[in-house]
């Protein structure tokens, strides 16, 4: 069986645009969580990473 995780992301306003960067490494990894959770700010950008948006698309709302 291969390893699956989840991921959360946490608010704090603009600087949770440090998760960009964050799903952008994943997505260079070919890494896809089975669970996405988050918090205000991390909310948003896990809404965006669960409809299939790839780090640099989110980045290119922001």
């Amino acid at each position: 069986m291969s390893p699956t995780f989840a991921v959360a992301f946490g608010g704090g306003g603009a600087r949770g645009l440090a998760h960009i960067h964050a799903i952008e490494a994943l997505d260079d990894l070919g890494i896809k969580p089975v669970a996405i959770a988050g918090s205000s700010i991390g909310a948003i950008m896990g809404a965006g990473m669960a409809a299939g948006m790839r780090g640099a698309d989110i980045h290119a709302y922001s």
